[in-house]
């Protein structure tokens, strides 16, 4: 078989279809991951300014929606046994307020506002705290998310500005908890989604292995 005829059917398989959605999740989740990370670093950091705190928020927002949107993708191309699993394994694995909060958080970081976020140098006494024992970390003040006039739509996230109403939330355990989440979902998702297609990605690999062995041969 000659190497365009390879080629074509390597590029029309089922399996690099599915290669191509992995990798895309995979670029979008290392992003995720690393601003993640940086934010962490940055809130952790000794006496964080405005600026760079506000620098590595943005980046961090951007960075959220597209793992979310990355997994509901895969959702869709999953046997309807495997969409009902994920719905179950969606509210077993997720705190979906923390989610929904931050992926709302997300459009108004973009969209609206860049908040204010307050550490324990400029924090005002008639602000309450979740914690009895600030004096360390992040804060953002959820009445001013409130205030701004852009509505959180989704139910889990008025529910969790609800909850909070007039406090101070810490920014780092929101952040780590909705990690951790996203880590032992989306395993899980990724999962499914290479077992139901296993078959046509190993397909895709092996055509891929003749079109280097054609190649060579030449």
């Amino acid at each position: 078989m000659s190497v365009e005829t390879l080629y074509q059917q390597f590029i029309e398989s089922d399996g690099l279809w599915a290669i191509e959605r992995l990798r895309a999740f995979d670029v979008a989740f290392h992003s995720f991951k690393y601003h993640h990370t940086r934010f962490l670093e940055t809130i952790r950091a000794d006496s964080p300014t405005q600026y760079e705190l506000a620098q590595q928020f943005i980046a961090y927002s951007g960075s959220i929606f597209p793992v979310r949107d990355q997994a509901e993708q895969f959702c869709r191309y999953l046997s309807e046994a495997s969409q009902e699993a994920y719905r179950t394994r969606l509210y077993e694995t997720v705190d979906l307020e923390v989610s929904d909060f931050l992926i709302e958080l997300r459009n108004y970081v973009q969209h609206t506002h860049i908040p204010f976020l307050f550490s324990p140098e400029n924090v005002s006494p008639r602000y309450t705290f979740r914690s009895a024992e600030i004096d360390t970390g992040v804060y953002l003040h959820v009445d001013e998310l409130r205030d701004r006039g852009r509505e959180f739509r989704k139910e889990h996230a008025k529910q969790f500005l609800e909850s909070h109403e007039g406090e101070l939330i810490a920014v780092e355990p929101l952040l780590e908890r909705y990690f951790d989440d996203s880590v032992t979902f989306n395993q899980w998702v990724l999962g499914q989604f290479r077992d139901e297609h296993a078959d046509a990605i190993a397909e895709a690999r092996e055509l891929h292995d003749s079109i280097v062995e054609a190649i060579s041969d030449h």
